[in-house]
C-alpha cells in the first residue's frame, strides 16, 4: 500500500530537467541519514557483509522486529527509486544492494520482497547498462516470483524484461 501511495504521488510530480534541480543530492542526503541511522540502531547487518566491532543481534526476529526493520528498508527503497528516476543509478545501485543483504538474511522466505529487490536491481543495472548484472538479478527476481505465482504477470514482465536486456546486450 504504501508503495502505491509514493508512486501516485511521485506519478502527479511535474518532472523538470537533470540540470533544472542540481540540489538533489542535498535534499536526499538528510532524510538517508535518518534512515540509515535508524537502520544502523537496530544492530543487524545485511547478508555477505564482515561483522563489525559493534554489538550486532543475529538473533531470529520477532515479527515486531521484522515489521520495523520491514518499514526501515522501505524508506530506503523509496529514496533508491528516487536516486534512480534521477538518473544517479550509481547511488540507487548502492541502496538496492544494501537492501538485498537486508532481504536475503531477514525475509528470503518472502518471494514478493525477494522478487521485487532482485527486479529492481536488475532494472537499474539495466539502466546503467551492466548488462550481466541485470541478467543475474533478473533471473534472481524470475526464480523468486516462479516460487510464488510463476504465471502471474509480474513474473511475465520479469521474463519480458529480461529478454530486453539479452537483445540490448547483444545490440
Amino acid at each position: 500500500i504504501a508503495e502505491e501511495q509514493t508512486m501516485r504521488v511521485l506519478d502527479g510530480l511535474r518532472m523538470r530537467e537533470k540540470f533544472d534541480r542540481p540540489n538533489t543530492p542535498e535534499i536526499m542526503a538528510q532524510p538517508l541519514r535518518e534512515v540509515l541511522s535508524q537502520l544502523n540502531e537496530m544492530q543487524l547487518t545485511p547478508d555477505g557483509e564482515p561483522v563489525p566491532d559493534k554489538p550486532v543481534n543475529d538473533a531470529p526476529l520477532s515479527d515486531e522486529q521484522k515489521a520495523g526493520l520491514r518499514k526501515v528498508l522501505d524508506k530506503i527503497t523509496v529514496l533508491a527509486y528516487l536516486y534512480k528516476v534521477d538518473q544517479r543509478q550509481e547511488d540507487a545501485g548502492r541502496l538496492y544492494r544494501l537492501l538485498y543483504g537486508y532481504i536475503t538474511k531477514y525475509f528470503k522466505d518472502d518471494w514478493s520482497l525477494l522478487g521485487g529487490i532482485s527486479y529492481d536491481l536488475a532494472e537499474n543495472a539495466m539502466w546503467n547498462e551492466s548488462y550481466d548484472e541485470s541478467i543475474f538479478y533478473f533471473d534472481k527476481s524470475i526464480k523468486a516470483r516462479g516460487n510464488g505465482h510463476p504465471h502471474s504477470l509480474e513474473s511475465q514482465t520479469t521474463k519480458g524484461m529480461l529478454g530486453r536486456v539479452f537483445i540490448n546486450k547483444w545490440d
